[in-house]
C-alpha cells in the first residue's frame, strides 16, 4: 500500500512538490490520517510547497 500511495503522490507532483491542500485532500480521499503523511511525502521524495495555511488554517504544523 505504501507503494501505491507513493506512486499516486507522485504522479500528482510538479517538479516533486504538493501543496498542503493537495496533501489534505489525497489524504481525505485515501482514507489516511494526516500525521501518517508526513513519513509517506519523505519515502516518497516529495516536498511540500511552503505552507500559506489556506488548508488547515493554524492547526497545520507540517502535520506534527
Amino acid at each position: 500500500m505504501i507503494t501505491d500511495c507513493a506512486s499516486k503522490l507522485k504522479k500528482m507532483t510538479c517538479d516533486g512538490i504538493l501543496t498542503c491542500a493537495q496533501i489534505v485532500t489525497f489524504a481525505k480521499h485515501n482514507n489516511i490520517e494526516l500525521e501518517k503523511m508526513k513519513p509517506l511525502l519523505h519515502a516518497a521524495g516529495i516536498k511540500v510547497k511552503d505552507c500559506e495555511q489556506t488548508c488547515l488554517s493554524l492547526k497545520c504544523t507540517f502535520f506534527k
